[in-house]
């Protein structure tokens, strides 16, 4: 499968706090998450991922545990969301599930349980999961 493939190279690749790097990192993002995730905002998104250099690795492990949950033929959408009340803003994983409501919601609860709840401490405050209906 590609997105195993990304995901080991992505494991062994870390990002140098230079220019050069730092100023071609948003394409680098856009090669690896290609096919595993539709990105809504490429420069916000490119951006956040420059400042949390460690999330790409939770993104392609998580790409994994999604699709054994919710099936390959869901989509997955990258986006930033801005909370306006704290200011606080995060990347979110938005599901666009081919499901009922309550069936995704199942699933919703059972990432969380089996992947998500396991890295919250290291990601939770930066990267969410949410259902996203069409």
């Amino acid at each position: 499968m590609k997105w195993i493939l990304m995901a080991e190279a992505l494991s062994s690749w870390t990002i140098e706090r230079n220019e050069s790097i730092i100023s071609s990192t948003g394409q680098l993002y856009n090669a690896i998450f290609e096919g595993l995730y539709m990105i809504r905002d490429n420069e916000s998104v490119n951006k956040f991922l420059n400042q949390h250099p460690e999330l790409p690795k939770y993104l392609t492990d998580a790409r994994v545990a999604l699709d054994s949950i919710f099936g390959q033929e869901t989509e997955y959408i990258l986006d930033i969301f801005c909370d306006p009340e704290s200011n606080h803003t995060n990347l979110s994983v938005n599901i666009r599930p081919k499901s009922s409501i309550d069936e995704a919601l199942d699933h919703l609860d059972q990432f969380d349980r089996q992947w998500y709840l396991k890295h919250i401490k290291q990601i939770g405050h930066i990267l969410s999961f949410n259902l996203e209906f069409p």
